[in-house]
């Protein structure tokens, strides 16, 4: 973080057109830097002109800005509630109630890895396909692993007794991460960096990044309490 440059929008915005353009030099090719600085520079002075968004702006009607808010901030709330973390975090704890602890890290290994590989997926169809039809397929796709994990661990199934079926439930946990992975995981991000105003970006990508760290902390908090025999026993 020592050799990391400042952002070039900030330098203009202090005012600070040396720094900026040498740092575009560091990220951009030479012939670039030029028409880009100047780019950045118009941008600036036109947020100038308009004024800088107050926090109370990102309530208002006027420009569907209410609207985006919630928008960005409900979306980071879903991706929370969709219970990815209650799988991430506690994927050994699950696996464990099917195989051995040492079972369980392997297990818990190549979940981490297809979460990892999916995310590929975005990179190759995010600007093809769009934002929209990646989500609402990633949901569809999540709430199908979802329904065959509950099916799976219903009281019919003695799944705590029976390893074929412990191993159909890290199958659909896993295509369940694949699903997330591709979808609700990185593409959230994406709109919430699109839908918001240059002058009230800040703000409002500090919002919705606020409830996704809320909601990650009560999923958290709340999944242990959730799945043990002594509380709810809903795993």
């Amino acid at each position: 973080m020592i050799f990391l440059d400042e952002s070039p929008r900030w330098l203009v915005q202090k005012d600070k057109f040396d720094e900026a353009r040498s740092a575009l030099l560091r990220i951009r090719q030479p012939h670039e830097v030029e028409d880009e600085l100047q780019e950045i520079i118009h941008t600036v002075e036109a947020e100038r002109a308009i004024g800088d968004g107050k926090w109370v702006d990102l309530f208002r009607t006027e420009n569907n800005m209410r609207y985006r808010t919630f928008l960005g901030a409900g979306g980071q709330f879903l991706q929370q509630i969709c219970g990815i973390n209650a799988i991430m975090f506690f994927a050994p704890d699950i696996i464990s109630t099917f195989f051995g602890s040492e079972v369980a890290i392997y297990g818990n290994l190549g979940i981490q890895v297809a979460n990892f590989l999916a995310t590929f997926i975005t990179i190759v169809l995010i600007e093809k396909v769009g934002r929209v039809s990646l989500l609402v397929s990633g949901g569809i796709g999540m709430a199908f692993g979802t329904m065959m994990v509950c099916i799976l661990s219903s009281p019919i199934l003695d799944y705590q007794n029976d390893q074929t079926v412990g191993i159909f439930i890290i199958v659909f946990c896993t295509i369940y991460v694949i699903f997330f992975a591709y979808s609700w995981g990185p593409v959230i991000w994406v709109v919430c960096a699109e839908i918001y105003p240059q002058n009230l970006r800040g703000k409002a990508m500090s919002v919705s990044t606020a409830t996704n760290w809320a909601f990650a902390t009560v999923i958290g908090k709340v999944t242990p309490i959730m799945y043990r025999p002594e509380n709810l026993d809903l795993w």
